[in-house]
Parts: structure tokens; sequence; C-alpha cells
């Protein structure tokens, strides 16, 4: 059988191998410890519940939504994106609703690039979004940032790396591996570059309601004159705890959105119809609930940063939002190997920071989204054991 050759050159993360093993390990009784997906246990709003078991006794339920999503819900959202992210979109054209970001972001982008394009990504980056671009034949290009800029890209590393081939750029903030989050004066300077240069921009705001400072993010299609410019995926994955529903949604110009419908249509059709109804129960409370879910983050965030400077382990910056804190290992240079050596002798699983593109090497993402801050103490006393 013959494989696409981009495909066949696109890497599988290493999400796969290590939590393989982790449960065989856990089977044979072996206290593991995962801190490496990025999921929440904070579980759902008990709206959501209710409402996805009521409405499974609804045959209308079981077939699909109109591609772009169910009326009511993309009303729904709209007002959402508009209170929450400042994104005023009309719920008609410029809105719809996606089976999660992951999904919204690659019909993003396989409507935009062509083969041979070049898309801007500040590295370390999330990988998904790096291999979207691979599979379609385009060419991430790596933004480097530094832990002593805390992983924060700065205009002039972007304007360095655009060439004619130059298509994008996508922004993830709150960031996924390193967990920064970018100030207001730089999302708007990036986002003013951009457009200056007639690129669009893709701004992946899954991890925006998991902000630890006092205001959420800029998004970037609130600034002047960047609105046609700028797509907006959102996720209920980690800020209602729905990973497992896959729901989220695109924001953005109504013409592109006509163009990623084509895309939805051959692939998923439509988000799952239970969720979409489960998810217009949820969001009237939506608020509260992530009040919650976030002041639970913040507290083991503070825990995690604390237990690692007691022990010594101070090569991070502290998350200023996400679900992540990206550590990096003294001494160490096969982030892969010390990823495998601790699971077998300390029982620990999380990502080797390789997986995150250039910049990434030597170190690791640990996750604190689903572990309790008394796990959390002992995650760090064995990634201590194993470095020393």
């Amino acid at each position: 059988m013959r494989f696409n050759s981009n495909v066949l050159g696109t890497a599988m993360p290493p999400l796969v191998e290590l939590p393989r093993r982790a449960g065989e390990l856990a089977e044979q009784g072996v206290d593991v410890i995962r801190v490496d997906q990025g999921a929440v246990d904070v579980p759902p709003p008990r709206a959501f519940v209710e409402r996805v078991a009521d409405a499974l006794r609804d045959p209308n339920v079981h077939r699909y939504s109109p591609d772009p999503g169910l009326p009511e819900l993309r009303s729904a959202l709209a007002r959402y994106a508009a209170q929450r992210l400042g994104v005023e979109c009309d719920p008609e054209r410029e809105l719809i609703v996606t089976a999660g970001a992951n999904q919204g972001c690659f019909a993003v982008m396989m409507a935009l690039v062509e083969p041979d394009d070049e898309v801007l990504l500040p590295s370390p980056w999330y990988f998904n979004h790096a291999m979207t671009l691979t599979s379609l034949g385009a060419v991430p290009v790596p933004v480097p940032t530094s832990g002593e800029e805390g992983f924060t890209p700065t205009p002039d590393a972007v304007a360095a790396a655009i060439t004619p081939r130059t298509r994008g750029l996508v922004l993830v903030n709150p960031n996924n591996p390193t967990g920064a989050c970018y100030g207001d004066d730089l999302v708007r300077r990036l986002v003013e570059l951009a457009v200056e240069r007639d690129l669009w921009v893709l701004s992946d705001q899954t991890y925006h309601e998991l902000h630890y400072g006092a205001e959420p993010p800029l998004s970037p299609a609130t600034i002047p004159g960047a609105r046609d410019h700028v797509v907006t995926a959102g996720s209920f994955s980690k800020s209602l705890g729905l990973a497992g529903w896959r729901l989220g949604f695109l924001a953005g110009p109504a013409d592109l959105l006509d163009e990623v419908l084509k895309i939805q249509d051959c692939s998923v059709i439509c988000a799952a119809r239970a969720g979409q109804e489960g998810l217009l129960a949820a969001l009237p409370e939506a608020e509260q609930h992530i009040t919650r879910m976030r002041d639970t983050l913040r507290d083991r965030r503070d825990r995690l940063v604390t237990s690692l400077r007691a022990a010594g382990l101070e090569t991070f910056v502290e998350p200023g939002g996400s679900l992540f804190l990206f550590l990096r290992l003294p001494g160490v240079a096969d982030d892969m190997a010390f990823c495998h050596r601790l699971l077998e002798e300390q029982h620990v699983v999380v990502v080797p920071g390789s997986a995150f593109g250039p910049g990434g090497e030597g170190s690791i993402r640990l996750s604190f989204g689903a572990t309790p801050t008394d796990r959390l103490d002992e995650v760090v006393h064995r990634i201590a054991d194993a470095i020393t």
C-alpha cells in the first residue's frame, strides 16, 4: 500500500509509547503517576451532564446537526466569545462549532496553506500544529523563544523569520507547552506585524480561561485592523472538563469559514449533537465553573512551583496560564531517554521537551491539570531522585 509522503514525514508525538508502558506497569500494581496529558480532573458542569442524559432519549439527538452547529448554540457561543474573549462575531456567518479546537485548527490550516508555504510557530511549539502543517506539505518555521525571556516570542524574532513564502502566524496563548502567558502589548505588536506583512493569524485560545493573572490575555481579533486577518479557535476541553466530548468553535472571517465548512463536511460533518445540547445548557453557568477550575489549578501550580524550588529544581518559568510547567533538566542532553528512565525507575510519566520542536531539547513538560497537590510533591521528589 502506498502512503502519502507528507504524512509519512510527519513524526508521531511520544504520547503513545510512554502511556502504553505506564499502563503495563500499573497493571502490575506499580504506583505510576501521570503528569503527561493535558487533561483536567474537575467534572463537567452538572447542567451539561443532565442535559446530555435527557437528550439521549430524544430521537433527533442521534441525527446530524447542521454542519456549522446548532443555530441556538452558535448564538450562545457568539455571546460567550463577546463576553469572555472580547471577540464580536455574527453567529450565522462568522462562527462554527467544531469537534474540538484541534479539528478546527486543522481545518483552518488546510483551508489556508499550499504546499511549501511557511507558517511561523513560536517554539517550543504545540506539536499538533506542526504535525498539521507537515502533513499538508507546508513548512512549520520555529520562532525561537527562551526561558530567560519567559518563553515569549519577540517581534524582532518573528520579523526575522518572515520570508516571501510566509503565510501565517500561530499563537497559543496561554501557551502549551511552556505555560507562558503573553502580555497585551506583545500580542498587539505581534498581530500588528502580521497585519503589516499580510499574514493570517491563527489564535489558539484553548487555555484562554486558564490564566493566573488579574486579567485574561488579549484576544488578537480585538486589535483594531486585525479582524480580517485573525481566526480564533476556542475549546471547552479544559475550561469545562469536556475533553472526551470534542467541543470547540472557530470565530473568524465569513469567507474563510465558508471554506473551512467544506473541510468539516468531508471529515467530521459536525460535532456530536448530544454534546452540543449539553454545552448549550452548560454555558449559562460557565463563569462559576471556570472560576472554581482556575482556583484549583492555581493552587496546584503554586504547590508544584514551591516543591520544585524546595528540591533545588529552579530551571523553569512560573506558568502564567494553562496546565503546564516546562522544566529544564540540568545536565540532561537526551530528554527522551530521561523520560523512559523516569518511567521505569521512578514511575512518573512526563512528556519529553524535544517533542515540542526546536528549543524543547533537554526539558520535560509536566501537567498539573489532573494531579492532586500531595501527589505533585511526590512527582517532584521522584524527578529529583532521577536527576541526581
